[in-house]
């Protein structure tokens, strides 16, 4: 049953293009990703991003060292240290791999959430402007390219267009 609804929803779809091709509708062919990664705001996001995340990794580098330098230090002395004092040790590097493994997942989270509600940004601001641009160029339909597409003619990409409308909103 559901190979039968798919194959009517194809026909269906097919029937379409093919009425919209007999009538010489207009595509489009928009890369959402290169307008994010190749736009003003975007490569500014990006920068800002990566510095983000250097700046998580240099943080969490530094526990993580002094970490192995207390480590160290433990090994070295446990033997001649009192039993009160080697559990106070003990227990601060636990502590201390503890807050080292909090950091990394804080780092990740907020770096997932930093990225996702700037792409959602992007995505709002950029729906409009490939509206615009389709109907500048009296499109019938917008696609966007995808690993999928088999074949995209430069002629039907509008891509370049969008990242020039949304640069020259900054």
């Amino acid at each position: 049953m559901k190979t039968k609804n798919i194959i009517i929803t194809l026909v269906f779809l097919l029937a379409g293009f093919q009425t919209m091709a007999h009538e010489g509708a207009k595509i489009g062919v928009v890369d959402p990703n290169a307008v994010i990664q190749d736009s003003i705001k975007g490569k500014k996001f990006f920068t800002e991003y990566e510095a983000f995340l250097k700046g998580k990794e240099t943080a969490i580098k530094t526990m993580v060292d002094t970490f192995e330098a207390n480590r160290k230090d433990f090994q070295a002395k446990a033997a001649s240290l009192a039993a009160d004092k080697a559990q106070t040790m003990q227990a601060d590097l636990q502590k201390a791999q503890t807050d080292i493994k909090r950091a990394q997942e804080d780092a990740e989270r907020e770096a997932k959430a930093m990225l996702n509600d700037n792409l959602a940004i992007f995505e709002r601001e950029i729906g409009p402007i490939v509206r615009q641009v389709a109907q500048e160029k009296t499109l019938d339909l917008v696609l966007t390219r995808s690993q999928n597409m088999a074949f995209v003619s430069d002629t039907v990409n509008i891509t370049a267009d969008v990242i020039k409308k949304y640069d020259e909103q900054q």
